[in-house]
């Protein structure tokens, strides 16, 4: 959301970087809130499914940040 307020695409992280937080964060001893042991989920979504999500967001800000000429 602070991207599209701030209209700062970079405001928000891609999936790489949502990657690395999760692996980092499970090195460090962070616990999966579904597990309760450090793995790289986030409430019982995997790693992939997290990256995918972040994808999404990332889709929806570009394209809520695109200005449309449109014939119509």
């Amino acid at each position: 959301m602070l991207a599209l307020l701030t209209e700062t695409p970079e405001a928000i992280h891609g999936p790489e970087a949502e990657g690395r937080m999760l692996e980092h964060a499970n090195r460090e001893g962070a616990n999966d809130g579904i597990h309760g042991r450090p793995v790289p989920m986030v409430d019982g979504t995997s790693l992939a499914t997290n990256r995918g999500v972040v994808a999404i967001l990332n889709d929806i800000v570009e394209t809520g940040l695109t200005t449309l000429d449109r014939p119509f």
